[in-house]
């Protein structure tokens, strides 16, 4: 450690034993002896520390947090936070990172990890620069004690099942072995990540560039491929890229020669990413708010499915082909169950006279929600496997809409009174079906139309 680094560290030591306030006082002088010009290069490496600390401790972030985050920070183009039904190597699952963590600083190295955490500890409060050198340390030493640990335990069925069961199941050892992986490999991969492109683009540059790195690195250790096309996906502005570079190293367009090439993994993380979006579509399905999100989630899984079918031809690998069609599949089976019944939630949105008017707003909800599915859908249909469900309900829906959307327009022009809110309220969904079903031309002459009933009923309040 050069000289400089080990008088900060002893000056924050220090700055550790003294509360708060001592410790702004402090700062607060040798800021006034600065500003005088009475400092040198020593005092001036104390102002600094000192200042760290102080300022430091005002980050909205928890100690914990930072500590965790800097910690797995290498591991980062890893990690993912959607649990995948096919496990991938080199996906960790978020899930996974949470019960390792929670082991190996509770079970494993609590002694080692104890002054980081502590709320009491200002150890985190180093400069950036050095707090990354000390976090590498750490690293190194807290995951040997976790790989100790863990093969003495794997060494038999019984302990292997006891750990599986402290971090989080047969799941989280799996990933636990590919963290060890990882870092084995951290000075090789960490050079990769630097002659990476931060952001590449297809037909780009940054793609011919990334190529090339990414080439050079599979050449070198063929069997690491996995790992870098993990973290080429994490650099990519579209994963159809990831599949563009499997064709260029794994010898052509066709499945089964890259099946047989050292860049047949590149596909399969392809394969996950698409099961990412699907996992993500479900979780939006079970929020009231995930509408748009159900909306982005399909336009991704189009342009994933679009873009490997175009780039590849599966004729020659039946294992993909299958993969693809069962995530195709996947899609589908809830996308229908979003649009299946569109028509009666349509109904129910728009309904002007008889039965009750409650709940008005939420089943406006729902069929503006369909209704964003099923446009969304219908876009991307050629990556789905329910064309006939969707020409069905897109023109049932549209059926819909028009019939009573004109009977909504015409009850607002003779409705006064305590009811005419209710119908402007349908009258309102209407429109906003409409631009998703017909586009926002149609929306704006239905938008007209509202106006002139709207006007034509208050001259009719006025007149009488």
């Amino acid at each position: 450690m050069p000289d400089g680094r080990l008088m900060r560290a002893k000056v924050i030591d220090y700055l550790g034993s003294l509360s708060p306030g001592a410790r702004l006082m402090l700062l607060r002088k040798l800021e006034i002896a600065g500003e005088a010009g009475q400092l040198d290069a020593s005092t001036r490496l104390i102002l600094e520390a000192t200042r760290a600390v102080v300022n430091g401790t005002k980050s909205d972030e928890p100690r914990p947090a930072r500590v965790r985050r800097l910690f797995f920070e290498p591991f980062a183009p890893f990690i993912i936070r959607e649990e995948l039904r096919t496990r991938q190597t080199g996906r960790l699952s978020i899930d996974s990172i949470d019960g390792i963590w929670t082991y190996l600083v509770r079970d494993v190295a609590p002694d080692l990890f104890g002054p980081w955490l502590d709320e009491a500890s200002i150890r985190v409060y180093s400069p950036e620069a050095d707090l990354k050198v000390m976090m590498a340390e750490l690293r190194d030493t807290g995951l040997r004690q976790l790989r100790a640990n863990h093969d003495e335990l794997s060494a038999t069925a019984k302990g292997r099942q006891r750990l599986g069961g402290l971090i989080g199941g047969e799941r989280a050892l799996s990933d636990l072995g590919d963290l060890f992986a990882i870092h084995e490999r951290r000075k090789s991969i960490a050079t990769l990540v630097h002659e990476l492109p931060a952001t590449i683009v297809v037909g780009d540059p940054s793609e011919t560039t990334a190529l090339e790195v990414v080439g050079r690195f599979v050449e070198r250790v063929p069997a690491d491929a996995v790992w870098a096309g993990c973290v080429l996906l994490s650099r990519l502005a579209s994963p159809a890229v990831l599949a563009r570079i499997a064709v260029a190293l794994g010898g052509g367009d066709k499945a089964g020669d890259i099946r047989r090439s050292s860049v047949a993994s590149f596909l399969d993380i392809y394969f996950s990413e698409a099961e990412r979006v699907i996992v993500r579509f479900g979780a939006a399905r079970r929020r009231p708010d995930g509408t748009a999100e159900m909306a982005r989630a399909l336009g991704s899984f189009h342009d994933l499915v679009r873009s490997i079918s175009i780039s590849i031809d599966f004729d020659g690998d039946s294992a993909w082909r299958k993969r693809l069609g069962d995530l195709r599949r996947s899609m589908s089976d809830m996308v229908q169950a979003e649009v299946e019944a569109i028509v009666p939630t349509i109904r129910r949105a728009l309904r002007v006279e008889g039965g009750s008017t409650a709940g008005r707003e939420g089943e406006g909800q729902d069929a503006i929600r369909a209704m964003t599915v099923l446009a969304e859908a219908r876009r991307c249909r050629d990556s789905l496997a329910i064309n006939e469900l969707l020409a069905q309900v897109g023109q049932s829906s549209e059926q819909a809409i028009e019939v009573l959307g004109n009977r909504a327009i015409e009850q607002l022009k003779k409705t006064a009174g305590a009811g005419r809110a209710d119908v402007l309220m349908a009258v309102d969904i209407m429109i906003k079906l409409a631009e998703l079903a017909f586009g926002p031309e149609y929306a704006v002459v239905m938008r007209k139309a509202r106006d002139r009933a709207v006007g034509r009923t208050g001259a009719a309040l006025a007149t009488g």
